[in-house]
């Protein structure tokens, strides 16, 4: 195992949200695990945005479990949070916090939020306390106490879809000589 991170699900055939530095994690092969609906192979790279650091992934499932995002949700510093991702592997984990801030980090929005996370987090869904997904864990400081960051959900909606899916090492030789030019 090269590396291993969270993501969440949106639609019952498997459409996928995630953080995109959890999908380049430099192996040459990703599967993804759903509990109770067993591991998936084929996994599809559909869009993603560097800026954002976020990735879409498809794979080819049916009746798989899923959450809702709330798209237009208005997130407040001080509003209740709750994170359900795989830190260190463990799957499924819960915690608990609220939104310390709203940072504009490198130009992009960031919502700093003091529920627990570690290695593993990044790409796991940030729910408010109605249930609603919020954002996606993006980050931790590793020189800092509960220093852990969020990309806003709506972010999800400015990834463009490539016109066919790509495999990790497609996008692998893609982002490789993307960023020569």
């Amino acid at each position: 195992v090269i590396g291993f991170g969270s993501g969440f699900n949106f639609y019952p055939v498997g459409v996928i949200a995630t953080s995109l530095h959890v999908v380049l994690s430099e192996g040459s092969y990703m599967d993804v695990k759903f509990p109770t609906h067993g591991v998936y192979e084929e996994v599809y790279i559909v869009g993603l945005d560097t800026q954002s650091d976020l990735a879409v992934l498809r794979i080819k499932g049916k009746n798989l479990p899923t959450i809702k995002t709330m798209r237009s949700v208005e997130v407040e510093v001080g509003d209740k949070v709750f994170t359900i991702s795989n830190p260190e592997g463990y799957v499924n984990t819960m915690s608990e916090g609220i939104v310390s801030a709203a940072r504009i980090i490198d130009g992009e929005l960031l919502y700093q939020i003091s529920a627990p996370i570690s290695q593993g987090s990044s790409g796991g869904a940030v729910f408010n306390e109605f249930g609603e997904v919020v954002g996606v864990v993006a980050a931790t400081s590793i020189t800092g106490q509960n220093l852990n960051f969020a990309v806003p959900v709506e972010e999800l909606d400015t990834i463009k879809a490539f016109e066919t899916s790509i495999t990790l090492k497609e996008i692998n030789e893609y982002l490789k000589t993307n960023s020569k030019n």
